[in-house]
C-alpha cells in the first residue's frame, strides 16, 4: 500500500506560507472518485510560491491572474519525491511567463531621451510599490543609463509622434521647438533693409538749385533734378535756357546762388573743380597743342601721381576705346576734328571717372562725323556704364543718344522723360514745338471731356485731340501735330478732324517728301509722306487735311 506524507496541505483558498512546502499524495485506485472535488492539486508535487521579480514589477506582472494549476495526471507516481530546492528552482517559470506576455509599450525605452522624462502613472488597480530601480536599470540588466544632455535627434522624435497614443510619451515635452529660440534675434536685422534706399539714392542731386550773375535775374530758377548711377541725361534747350549754367555749376566752374548740389550724398558746393574727380569734354576740345596724343592722355594721370606701367597700360587702352591706336606720337594740329574730339573723349575717361559733363562736344564737327561721334560714345557709354551729363541744344543728337531728356525753357526744366514720351506725349506747347518737327493749329478750346478735347480752328472747322493741359471752356489754345500724321487726300470734306487746305511746294528730302500746305489762318502747314509711291495733287490744288484724335495733342496757349 502507497506511503502517505503525514504532512497537511494547506487549504486551497490560502496561499502556503513556505515557498518550500509541499505535499504528496499518493493516489489509490479505490479513491479516485472520492478526491475529484478536493480543492488540492493532484499532482507527483506541489507548485511553489511564486516569487515577485523586479521585471514584474516593471510590467505590472504580478497583477496577472496567477496560471491555472494543470489537470491531475492519472499515472500513479511510484516513487515518492524527494526534496530538492535547486531543482525547484531550475524550472523555467520565469522564462514561461516572459514568453506568454508580450510588452504592451514597446516606445518606453524611448522615455529616456526626453530632457525631464515624467514618472510612470499609477496603474488603476492596486499599484505596485516604487521600484528601487529605474525602469531603465529593470529593463537593462541594472545598467542605469544617463540622461543624454544634447537635444535627441530627429528620428526618436519621429518615433514618438507615430505612437502618440502612448500616455507616457505624450506628457513629455516635445524637443524640435528648443532650437526656434535661437532665431528669435532674427529681429534685430532691419539694418541692411533700412540701408537699401542709399543704394537707389540718386547719384547726382539737385536741391532748390538757384543762379543770377547780375542780382535781378535768375538763370536757372529753383532747380530740383536727380541723376541715376549709369544714366545718359542730356540738358536740351535753346540758348540762354540755363542748360550750360547748369553743367558749370556741377562741373564747380560756377558757384550756386542758393541750394544744394550733391554726388554721392555728399555736398560739393564748396569743393573745387579739381577735387570733384569729374571728367569734362569741352566743345572746342581743350587739347595741349604742344603735347602728343599720348601725352594729352597722361596728363590727367600724371596729375593722380600714377605709377609709368600703370600710365602705359591706361594710355593704350584709353586709345584702342576711341580707335585711334597708332597715333599716340601724333600732335593734335596733325589730326582730323573728328580725331582731336576722339582724343579729348579718350582723356576725360583714361582715370575711370564716376561722372563725365560734356559741353556740346559735337558741335565742331562736320553733319557726317557728329552722327558718327554719336554711335561712338553711345557704345562707350553701353560698354563702360560711366554716368554722362550731357548739353546740346540739337534735338535729333538728344533724341539718339540720352536714356532721359530734361527741357529747359527760362531756367526750368519744362518736362523730363524718356525721348519717346517726349516725343510722342509732349507736357506742352513749347515742348512739343522744340522737339522735333510740329504743327501747330491755333484756335479757342469749346469742349473739354476729360482725356479729350475740341478746339475751333480759326478757319472754322472744329477738330477733337487728345487733352495735354486744357482745363476750361474759352481759352485760346493750340493742337499740335506732327507731320507724319497728317494724311492729304484730293477730296475735301467739311467736318470732324478734316480741315481744308492748298498745297503751296513741295520739298525733296531724299529718303521722304514734304508737303508745304496753307489754310485760313494758317500760312504754314507741313506734310511727311514717303518719297517713294507718294501720289499728290499738283501745287495750289484744293486738298483735305485729316488725321486721328489720339495723334494730336490740344494745349492752352
Amino acid at each position: 500500500m502507497p506511503v502517505e506524507e503525514t504532512r497537511e496541505a494547506a487549504p486551497a483558498d490560502e496561499k502556503p506560507v513556505d515557498a518550500t512546502a509541499q505535499t504528496i499524495n499518493v493516489p489509490n485506485d479505490d479513491d479516485d472518485e472520492d478526491h475529484e472535488d478536493d480543492a488540492a492539486p493532484r499532482v507527483g508535487m506541489a507548485v511553489p510560491q511564486r516569487r515577485t521579480s523586479l521585471l514584474s514589477v516593471a510590467f505590472g506582472f504580478d497583477r496577472k491572474p496567477r496560471t491555472e494549476i494543470p489537470p491531475k495526471i492519472e499515472e500513479p507516481v511510484a516513487t515518492p519525491i524527494v526534496e530538492a530546492e535547486p531543482e525547484v528552482e531550475a524550472e523555467p517559470e520565469p522564462t514561461i511567463e516572459v514568453r506568454a506576455v508580450e510588452p504592451e509599450f514597446v516606445p518606453e525605452p524611448v522615455i529616456i531621451v526626453a530632457p525631464e522624462p515624467a514618472p510612470p502613472p499609477p496603474q488603476p488597480a492596486s499599484p505596485p510599490p516604487a521600484p528601487p530601480r529605474s525602469l531603465a536599470a529593470a529593463m537593462f540588466g541594472g545598467r542605469e543609463i544617463p540622461t543624454p544632455t544634447p537635444p535627441p535627434p530627429a528620428a526618436p522624435v519621429e518615433t514618438i509622434v507615430a505612437r502618440s497614443s502612448n500616455p507616457i510619451l505624450d506628457d513629455a515635452p516635445p524637443a524640435a521647438p528648443a532650437p526656434v529660440q535661437h532665431a528669435i534675434p532674427i529681429e534685430e536685422e532691419p539694418e541692411p533693409v533700412a540701408q537699401a534706399p542709399k543704394e537707389a539714392a540718386p547719384f547726382v542731386r539737385f536741391l532748390g538749385v538757384k543762379k543770377t550773375y547780375d542780382g535781378a535775374q535768375l538763370v536757372v530758377k529753383n532747380l530740383n533734378l536727380e541723376i541715376a548711377r549709369g544714366e545718359f541725361l542730356t540738358l536740351l534747350g535753346p540758348s540762354g535756357s540755363g542748360k550750360t549754367t547748369t553743367l558749370m555749376m556741377l562741373a564747380g566752374f560756377e558757384q550756386t546762388t542758393d541750394g544744394d548740389i550733391q554726388l554721392n550724398g555728399v555736398s560739393m558746393n564748396t569743393l573745387p573743380p579739381h577735387k570733384r574727380g569729374l571728367g569734362f569734354v569741352f566743345q572746342n576740345y581743350a587739347l595741349f597743342p604742344h603735347m602728343t596724343v599720348a601725352e594729352n592722355l597722361a596728363f590727367p594721370l600724371e596729375v593722380r601721381k600714377m605709377g609709368r606701367s600703370e600710365i602705359r597700360d591706361r594710355v593704350a587702352k584709353a586709345l584702342a576705346m576711341v580707335e585711334l591706336s597708332g597715333f599716340d606720337k601724333r600732335k593734335p594740329h596733325q589730326l582730323s576734328g573728328g580725331q582731336q574730339q576722339r582724343v579729348a573723349v579718350a582723356r576725360a575717361l583714361v582715370f575711370d571717372p564716376e561722372l563725365v559733363l560734356m559741353d556740346e562736344p559735337l558741335g565742331a564737327l562736320d553733319k557726317h562725323l557728329r552722327e558718327q561721334m554719336q554711335y561712338e560714345l553711345k557704345r562707350l557709354h553701353r560698354e563702360l556704364g560711366v554716368t554722362i551729363v550731357y548739353v546740346t541744344h540739337d534735338q535729333g543728337e538728344a533724341l539718339t543718344l540720352s536714356d532721359r531728356i530734361a527741357v529747359f525753357h527760362e531756367g526750368i526744366i519744362q518736362q523730363l522723360d524718356t525721348p519717346k514720351a517726349i516725343y510722342d506725349a509732349p507736357a506742352n506747347a513749347f515742348v512739343a514745338g522744340f522737339i522735333g518737327e510740329n504743327n501747330a493749329l491755333p484756335g479757342k478750346i469749346v469742349a473739354v471731356n476729360g482725356a479729350e478735347c475740341t478746339v475751333e480752328l480759326i478757319g472754322g472747322a472744329r477738330v477733337k485731340a487728345a487733352n495735354g493741359n486744357c482745363d476750361a471752356v474759352g481759352r485760346a489754345g493750340v493742337v499740335c501735330v506732327r507731320p507724319e500724321y497728317l494724311t492729304v487726300s484730293a477730296e475735301t470734306r467739311p467736318g470732324g478732324n478734316h480741315v481744308a487746305a492748298l498745297i503751296e511746294d513741295f520739298i525733296f528730302h531724299g529718303d521722304h517728301l514734304r508737303v508745304k500746305l496753307s489754310a485760313p489762318g494758317m500760312n504754314e502747314i507741313i506734310v511727311k509722306a514717303p518719297a517713294r509711291g507718294a501720289q499728290f495733287p499738283a501745287k495750289g490744288v484744293a486738298v483735305t487735311l485729316s488725321w486721328d484724335p489720339s495723334a494730336a495733342r490740344a494745349f492752352v496757349s
